[in-house]
């Protein structure tokens, strides 16, 4: 084995052979013992990477200090070394070198692999090999060994290459070798090297645009200019001249036949719609229609180049392995990654090792890494490893942009789509907001809940006109969303006060309902099915409440009842619910995410969004034309009464309300349990009919144990002239089938 030394016997071989193999052995065990006692030297990555970068600063500045003989004789030496491996491409190797010091510095936890290596290995052979392969065939040793064209590691690719497959054969490999080497330098994918490709040739192709317009429109300003000395006369080539006023009459006949093919095509939609527009406007009043404006460009958001730190990576994982190693519990460490804010270091635990000895150990772990707090996730979903999230040292910042200019967000399946943040391993994670269909925001102050729905306004904002969502804000604080006052995404400007809340939750519901009706007419299940028909799609609408305690506190029975009833029921016709509780969370917009796809919480660093940039969107959305806003979503009038989580605003009578007084006044009694079974309703319908039925005066109110009165003498006259006829006492019967099918779940024993 390694260090040992073995005798051999004198006599078995000659003697000097033996003794030397002897003195060798010892000799060899003395410096493995050395080497074993030897201290390590752990260094800091920053330490290390700053030395690193150091030492290619030097080694560049002097091989610029050669290239002009200012460097001594070892400058000298340094470029005909350079001269003989590199050729006249050895002036790119300390920008190389400068580029690669100036990574290390900027990126401290810059992830160091063989395949860069690889990559630097392969660009400078394809590189110095497309120079040499200019070179004739017989000339480049001699070229080669003179510091001309790709040097020596140029000659080792080029003259194989144009000898056996030709010129234009090897400059295709060399080519593909390139490629390669880019791949591995940048460790991206062909697919990006195409996209960043494509978006080089849009720029330079708007580039020559609007240097071509530059110079047409220089052009056209000296023929103005020209026409108007020469006193409205004509050109000097009359051939110009009459190619000019062609195309000038051209366009003008093809613009009056579209300005004439409009108007026909409005005349006519106006006639065939008109009806339509007179019914929709006595059922309920239209959505105000706002001003289409183009989406707003990314360009309004910041970027943020900060890089996490997570420390000395190899040093907190020898101290998870002895730690866990001291309480009996052997693991093989695997594979860091280190997210935005926590870095999770994952580990297989020995056969036999139960995950809840490991679970119970966060505390004893938190002590051991000095760090706090840490979370253990056992296990890793999709692997067979145990995951430990140790916080970082230095937290980087997800910003909104960073996501919204992402793959995930471009590729996206519809308009929709809610950014969220980043996880431990650096993945985007997106919500599908039709799908949720409404979000709880639990978290304590200052923990990022108004940051959380800030990202959430704005990246729908950010995929939506303002004629496809609308948004309904409601921030009692009055500092958090009355920001976006003015934009016209609103249907209403941010509301700050309890009673205007309910008046818009009634609105809303009502709004629901009037929209399960167009649904129904047009034989559609949802709002998206039901937009990819209609002439005039609806839009979502969103609700953002902001700070639902103090709501609570003023008006707890209303907003309860009108958020179940829209959490219930909304979500078909494209109206969600954003509402964010107070919790007690991690802070620093860390977050954990369920959904109803993940079987437990998700740890995201959620997208930072400042004041700043909210301003400079709203300014932009705000444009020249005033927001358009509905008085009547606050308003008092037409939405008085209150909310129940049955069926709407109070004084909105039951449909079973005639049969339920003509009912009680021939039977002379009044109780729930008898308008169950007569009318066969549920529990709580029938103890809402009661309830309209003491509004309108026709029983009195409940008595202890004793039955309600019934007032029939002076109402028997007008409960005769309100019996339905026989029509209408089907529909109705209709109606109760509807409300039976839905009350069934709802049934209580009977009184």
């Amino acid at each position: 084995m390694r260090g040992r030394v073995f005798f051999i016997p004198l006599k078995k071989f000659g003697a000097k052979k033996i003794l030397c193999y002897n003195i060798f052995a010892m000799a060899r065990m003395i410096h493995y013992q050395r080497r074993q006692k030897r201290a390590t030297i752990n260094l800091n990555p920053e330490l290390s990477h700053g030395l690193l970068a150091l030492f290619l600063f030097i080694v560049a500045g002097l091989s610029i200090l050669s290239f002009f003989s200012l460097a001594g004789v070892a400058g000298q030496f340094i470029d005909s070394l350079l001269a003989l491996i590199f050729g006249q491409v050895r002036y790119v190797f300390p920008i190389v070198l400068i580029i690669s010091a100036v990574l290390l510095i900027k990126d401290v936890e810059y992830d160091y692999r063989h395949t860069h290596s690889i990559g630097a290995v392969l660009f400078f052979f394809s590189f110095n090999g497309f120079i040499h392969l200019q070179k004739p065939l017989e000339e480049m040793v001699q070229l080669a060994l003179q510091g001309y064209g790709g040097g020596v590691v140029g000659l080792a690719f080029a003259w194989p290459l144009l000898k056996y497959v030709g010129y234009w054969g090897g400059s295709i490999i060399l080519l593909g070798l390139f490629i390669a080497s880019i791949i591995f330098l940048f460790n991206t994918s062909l697919a990006r090297l195409v996209e960043i490709h494509k978006k080089a040739l849009l720029m330079f192709g708007w580039l020559g645009k609007q240097i071509i317009s530059f110079f047409g429109s220089f052009k056209k300003e000296q023929k103005v200019e020209f026409s108007i000395k020469g006193d409205y006369q004509k050109s000097v080539d009359p051939e110009v001249d009459e190619e000019i006023e062609e195309e000038a009459e051209d366009e003008t006949i093809e613009e009056e036949k579209r300005i004439f093919a409009h108007k026909a095509i409005d005349k006519k939609d106006k006639e065939e719609q008109d009806e339509e527009e007179t019914e929709d406007e006595e059922i309920a009043p239209a959505l105000p229609r706002p001003v289409i404006r183009n989406l707003p460009s990314f360009d309004l958001l910041y970027t943020s180049k900060s890089r996490p730190s997570a420390g000395d990576i190899k040093g907190n994982a020898e101290t998870i392995k002895d730690t866990l190693k001291n309480f009996g519990i052997g693991v093989e460490m695997g594979e860091v990654r280190i997210g935005p804010t926590v870095a999770q270091y994952s580990f297989k635990p020995d056969k036999g090792v139960k995950l809840s000895r490991i679970t119970t150990l966060s505390n004893d772990l938190a002590l051991a890494l000095a760090a706090h707090p840490i979370r253990i996730e056992a296990p890793i979903p999709g692997q067979s490893l145990v995951g430990v999230e140790v916080p970082n040292e230095k937290i980087a910042m997800v910003t909104l942009r960073e996501l919204l200019e992402g793959q995930e967000f471009k590729h996206r399946q519809h308009n929709l789509m809610i950014a969220l943040g980043k996880d431990v391993a650096g993945k985007v994670w997106f919500a599908d907001l039709p799908k949720m269909p409404h979000l709880l925001i639990a978290g304590a102050t200052g923990s990022g809940k108004t940051v959380c729905i800030n990202t959430l306004i704005l990246s729908l904002i950010y995929q939506n006109t303002a004629e496809t969502l609308r948004f309904i804000m409601v921030d009692p604080k009055r500092v958090e969303l009355t920001l976006y006052n003015g934009i016209p995404h609103l249907l209403t400007p941010v509301i700050t006060d309890a009673a205007k809340t309910v008046n818009a939750l009634k609105w809303t519901i009502g709004e629901m309902e009037r929209r399960f009706g167009v649904l129904a007419e047009a034989g559609k299940r949802d709002i998206g099915s039901y937009n990819a028909i209609a002439a005039d799609p609806l839009p979502h609408i969103v609700f953002v409440i902001d700070e639902l305690a103090d709501l609570m506190a003023m008006a707890a029975s209303e907003v309860e009842a009108g958020i179940i009833r829209l959490a219930q029921m909304s979500r078909a016709v494209g109206i969600h619910l954003i509402v964010p509780g107070a919790e007690k969370l991690l802070g620093r917009g860390d977050m954990l995410l369920l959904t109803a796809d993940l079987s437990k919480p998700k740890r995201i660093q959620g997208a930072f969004v400042s004041e700043e940039e909210i301003d400079r969107l709203v300014e932009y959305l705000k444009g020249d034309e005033p927001p358009t806003y509905d008085d009547s979503i606050v308003s008092k009038g037409g939405s008085g009464g209150t909310i129940n989580m049955f069926g709407g605003s109070s004084d909105d009578q039951d449909a079973l309300f005639q049969e339920a007084k003509q009912l009680v006044i021939e039977s002379g009694k009044a109780s729930a349990s008898l308008l169950q079974r007569r009318l066969k309703v549920g529990y709580a319908r029938a103890a809402r009919l009661l309830d309209e039925l003491e509004e309108a005066g026709i029983v009195g109110p409940a008595d202890g144990a004793k039955p309600r009165e019934v007032f029939a003498d002076h109402l028997m006259p007008e409960a005769e002239a309100e019996i339905p006829d026989e029509e209408q006492t089907m529909d109705a019967g209709g109606t109760v089938f509807m409300d039976e099918e839905k009350t069934d779940e709802e049934k209580e024993p009977e009184i």
